[in-house]
């Protein structure tokens, strides 16, 4: 079982995966974004990232001004660094995206008031390696062709697997399902 809450396994994976860890260790990107509880998150961590993809991290962030102050601070330097917050009333929440690269690796750090393993992009990443470990390299393929040919992630899986109405929301659903579950409804798709 795989801690997703750190990188170990990622310094024993693909060639991205180990590219990745290597920057996250190099840059000590995780360490400088510590008080917010970072865990790397998306598509690299579970080895279904395409050229392009970036390194997605979420943060959980309580203090969006501290937090701004923090990026700025250790990643205003780095080469296309960008940082956009959006104010909303609820049901959305705040939310705070820096951008910038590492080694010409792109990074997009995502914080939000939720701890990390409550937000989307940590349960989709979690759902998703849960489809990959119960259906194997046929799915793989599947997702990893369909990203190619320009779908989003959540979208490819929801196509593979015949999933109906909003993808990120059936990703969702699919989640809070054991994996019996998952393979009496899937298998067959």
């Amino acid at each position: 079982m795989v801690d997703w809450t750190t990188i170990t396994h990622m310094s024993r994976g693909t060639e991205v995966q180990r590219n990745a860890s290597r920057i996250i260790r190099s840059y000590g990107l995780l360490e400088k974004l510590k008080p917010f509880r970072p865990a790397v998150v998306g598509t690299i961590p579970i080895a279904i990232d395409i050229p392009g993809s970036d390194l997605d991290i979420a943060c959980e962030v309580e203090d969006f001004a501290y937090f701004e102050q923090t990026v700025r601070e250790v990643f205003g330097h780095h080469e296309m660094f960008g940082y956009s917050y959006r104010s909303a009333e609820p049901p959305r929440a705040e939310r705070a995206v820096v951008r910038f690269c590492c080694d010409g690796l792109p990074i997009e750090i995502y914080g939000e008031q939720t701890p990390v393993e409550r937000q989307n992009g940590f349960i989709h990443m979690v759902v998703e390696a849960r489809l990959l470990q119960l259906f194997g390299d046929p799915v793989r393929i599947a997702v990893l062709a369909k990203k190619r040919a320009g779908l989003k992630t959540e979208p490819a899986f929801a196509d593979y697997f015949g999933l109906e109405g909003d993808p990120y929301q059936a990703l969702l659903e699919l989640a809070k399902e054991p994996d019996e579950r998952l393979i009496q409804m899937l298998a067959g798709r």
